[in-house]
């Protein structure tokens, strides 16, 4: 990434009065972007558990004892709260993760219309997340009446004395937290930071070489976030560009899934493309209702896409993942070559 082209990839800018300086950038990024971090903690509903290590039969277990056997131990963890609420809570948080994942153009780094449609959807998150504690709370006596009986069927399959069962069963017991302390545990925030204008203020009695390398390190945080949101979307564009000719290429129909997500990427870079890049304005424009244009008609334009962002990867060197790229250099250079040809007539 150091060795793209800032000067050419953030010359959109220009037209918003934003000089390709880190100063002038750096205010333009505080006054239109966030920094958004998911924060979610609880107390995890397993003990460490290793069969080896208990001398664990199967076959010597009763009817209760396998079946708690075989659907709480996973992992070399031993389960105290039911899979089926442990999945459900582990859902809400992938979910939350995901909507921030979405949204960031790079780590977090988002715009802030998008911030303004993941607080909602992190308040819904938010409240699914605190009403599943709360109904496995309202169970907690049954939940850990119902495990302790288990592990009590479960330990008769462990080789060992009955006064070392019974103490490896409060060693299990002892890590099970109390009901206040696993209610206690849930927290989900959202850590919204502006980003930084400018420099932090340099403490009185650094050296000169400490200040300049946290000057330096401003710098090159701005810099380096605003090119690789650029060089993010830039790099989503063409793969999906690439897999659903790659589909096209071997005689098969394109997949209609793979033209919606094109034409929502598009969409989507309506509010993404913060920096004003030509290229991606340039997609967004030309990717506009792809969907209900017939199979031929999405091909050309999806051939053309990919010659342009080609031919502009290669100019800004942003590198491009050619793995499952269906055509070869020479049919690039040729498709980089029409698609350019037409841009100027079109011009």
């Amino acid at each position: 990434m150091s060795n793209i082209n800032a000067t050419k990839v953030l010359s959109g800018l220009k037209a918003e009065g934003v000089t390709i300086g880190v100063r002038s950038l750096a205010k333009y990024m505080a006054s239109n972007c966030v920094l958004v971090t998911p924060h979610i903690g609880r107390a995890r509903g397993y003990i460490p558990m290793t069969d080896s290590a208990y001398g664990i039969d199967l076959s010597n277990f009763t009817e209760e004892g396998g079946a708690f056997y075989q659907t709480r131990v996973s992992q070399s963890h031993l389960n105290f709260i039911p899979p089926k609420d442990e999945a459900e809570l582990a859902t809400i948080e992938k979910r939350l993760r995901r909507a921030v994942e979405l949204r960031s153009l790079t780590d977090g780094f988002m715009p802030m219309s998008a911030y303004d449609d993941l607080r909602e959807e992190f308040l819904k998150n938010r409240s699914d997340y605190f009403n599943k504690r709360d109904e496995i709370v309202q169970k907690w006596s049954a939940l850990t009446t119902d495990f302790e009986f288990g592990l009590d069927e479960m330990l008769k399959g462990v080789q060992i004395p009955q006064t070392a069962r019974e103490e490896l069963k409060k060693r299990f017991l002892s890590q099970v937290p109390s009901i206040r302390e696993y209610q206690s545990s849930f927290s989900m925030t959202l850590h919204v930071r502006a980003f930084p204008a400018e420099e932090a203020a340099i403490p009185e009695g650094l050296s000169s070489s400490i200040a300049a390398d946290i000057k330096s390190t401003w710098s090159d945080e701005v810099v380096q976030t605003a090119l690789l949101s650029i060089e993010n979307l830039i790099g989503q564009g063409w793969s999906r560009l690439v897999a659903a000719m790659r589909q096209y290429e071997k005689g098969a129909s394109i997949r209609n899934s793979s033209i919606v997500q094109i034409e929502k990427f598009g969409s989507d870079l309506l509010w993404k493309n913060v920096f004003k890049n030509p290229i991606l304005a340039r997609l967004s424009s030309e990717l506009k209702g792809i969907s209900s244009m017939n199979e031929d008609d999405q091909a050309d334009i999806m051939e053309g896409a990919i010659g342009y962002i080609y031919a502009y990867a290669k100019d800004v060197r942003i590198n491009l993942d050619m793995k499952k790229c269906p055509y070869d250099q020479a049919q690039l250079d040729a498709m980089s070559y029409v698609a350019f040809s037409q841009a100027k007539k079109g011009a």
